[in-house]
């Protein structure tokens, strides 16, 4: 592996995300009401959709503590795929495809921190690793088209170690 390739770690933001997909968060109290709310719940719907001709899974993403270093990047290229911060923030690379042919651009790599309770759609073909969590062990929600861990997921060895300076 050659040299590596060090890159600042980012809060996901609508902004950060941009290109890579749509950012899950809590609106703002000035931002949107609830669309339920009562003396009880507060329910904000349509925070982010996965359209799909088949069934939407959901898993849960165990994840365990490591270097903030990166070799590796995989992509769904016919799936959306969610990303959701269960119980803690964690740190993820992510970058968009290359226009030409299934590579990653690592020009435009970037490695977003996610806060508890945040997620992320990733857009069909963005390119991303396993969460780092920022504990020993963490966990996200994941969702995306039936089956795309079986038929949907193609990986990228990098020649350069990315490392996300945390």
């Amino acid at each position: 592996m050659e040299s590596t390739k060090a890159i600042p770690v980012v809060y996901a933001t609508e902004a950060s995300c941009k290109g890579l997909g749509e950012l899950l968060r809590l609106p703002a109290v000035d931002e949107r009401r609830p669309d339920i709310e009562n003396e009880t719940i507060r329910f904000w719907a349509k925070l982010g959709l996965i359209a799909s001709r088949k069934a939407v899974e959901f898993g849960i993403c165990s994840y365990k503590r490591r270097p903030f270093e990166v070799e590796r990047l995989e992509q769904h290229r016919r799936s959306r795929e969610l990303l959701y911060a269960v119980d803690d923030d964690f740190i993820m690379p992510v970058a968009p495809n290359l226009k030409e042919g299934n590579q990653p651009d690592l020009s435009r790599v970037v490695a977003l921190r996610l806060r508890r309770g945040q997620g992320i759609i990733f857009s069909e073909g963005t390119w991303h690793w396993v969460p780092y969590p920022l504990k020993e062990e963490s966990f996200a929600l994941v969702g995306f088209t039936l089956d795309t861990s079986k038929k949907d997921i193609f990986f990228h060895d990098l020649t350069a170690k990315i490392t996300m300076l945390a």
